[in-house]
């Protein structure tokens, strides 16, 4: 079943909310704040003498890489929607949670 016209307009509405928000100062303020939470919980991973908690810091560290990359990638991803796309997808109408 397509998506319906309301629900196109919704998403279209948080891509255009989503590129606005882009474009400013704190969005790259954002992405400098998550770049140096990665990089610190990496170094402190390095630092730690004691390998038990050497290697929770390093798990840490991955988990916060890899979260700060799925928010990205689904910012890029709903940023990018295609409205025609949409309107002769297959998706049916999205579950919201």
């Amino acid at each position: 079943m397509p998506v319906n016209e309301q629900e196109i307009a919704r998403l279209m509405a948080i891509k255009g909310a989503l590129n606005a928000t882009k474009s400013t100062q704190g969005w790259h303020f954002i992405r400098q704040i998550a770049d140096n939470i990665s990089k610190q919980a990496t170094e402190a991973a390095l630092d730690e003498d004691d390998k038990q908690k050497g290697e929770d810091k390093r798990l840490i560290a991955k988990a916060a890489r890899d979260a700060f990359k799925t928010l990205w990638q689904a910012v890029e991803n709903a940023a990018a929607i295609d409205a025609d796309v949409l309107a002769e997808s297959e998706l049916g109408n999205l579950e919201r949670e």
